[in-house]
């Protein structure tokens, strides 16, 4: 009984891609993840395959490669992105003989968020409790919310899943529509009578993104296969430098600055 209370408890290493699709090749993207994700019995697929699968297929971009690790059944968060301050409240005095206005400022990340807590079973399949949420500062407030601070953009998706360990599981359907339009005209010219319309235009444009969570748990029972995970991460970061070498400084060592090879 003392020995199980006093054995090590697993670990789960998440890897997650998050991914935003032009709805209007999605069908293209989704032909080639179809290629990409029929693979063999024997195959699997790593972290770094499919972000540079994703890097060479038209009509995504890849917002975050957030990875993080927990113990079995407790939470872990990662947050990328700004801590921004909002008025939630502001006091003017009306009397003559004192005058202290102020405000009262809540603070809110805002950016790439992910929120999960595992929960490892003997099978070797985790149950995950995810929040994901993409949020984003809005460039135009919303009407008659001009002196209310900023407006944000926000897509978020909560949801429990079972996966097995080192397979990939694809949370989506998080599609955001969006309007623009732009004006152009020659300045004077633009402004003529009956000929004004000949020298300006104007462009509207619809824009549909959908939102796409790639979620990939490996457990971690013991130390060595911690060292495999760890060896991993690393191999692939090393990678990533290797394709964006630093630059040449002939006061550095250019050696001193790569990572060397994992041992």
């Amino acid at each position: 009984m003392i020995a199980q209370l006093d054995s090590r408890r697993a670990q789960l290493y998440v890897e997650s891609v998050i991914v935003e699709v032009d709805a209007s090749k999605a069908v293209d993207v989704g032909l080639q993840w179809k290629s990409i994700f029929n693979l063999s019995s024997s195959s699997t697929l790593s972290l770094g395959a499919l972000v540079m699968a994703l890097k060479s297929t038209a009509g995504t971009n890849i917002l975050s490669t957030a990875n993080l690790v927990t113990l079995d059944n407790e939470e872990a968060k990662i947050v990328v992105g700004q801590n921004v301050p909002f008025v939630t409240g502001s006091y003017t005095s009306n009397s003559a003989s004192s005058s202290n206005p102020f405000q009262t400022i809540e603070r809110k990340d805002v950016g790439i968020t992910l929120r999960l807590r595992p929960q490892i079973g003997a099978d070797n399949t985790v149950r995950m409790t995810i929040f994901q949420e993409s949020s984003s500062l809005s460039a135009t407030a919303a009407a008659g919310t001009s002196n209310a601070g900023p407006t944000t953009n926000k897509r978020s998706i909560e949801s429990t899943v079972v996966v097995d360990d080192g397979n990939f599981i694809v949370l989506g359907g998080l599609i955001e529509d969006s309007h623009s339009r732009n004006d152009a005209a020659v300045p004077g010219l633009s402004e003529l009578p009956w000929i004004g319309g000949l020298f300006r235009s104007q462009s509207r444009t619809r824009t549909k993104s959908n939102l796409v969570v790639f979620l990939r748990p490996l457990i971690m029972r013991d130390e060595a296969s911690s060292q495999r995970a760890t060896a991993e991460r690393y191999t692939y970061m090393r990678s990533q430098q290797a394709l964006a070498p630093p630059t040449a400084d002939t006061a550095l060592d250019d050696a001193a600055l790569r990572l060397p090879a994992w041992s």
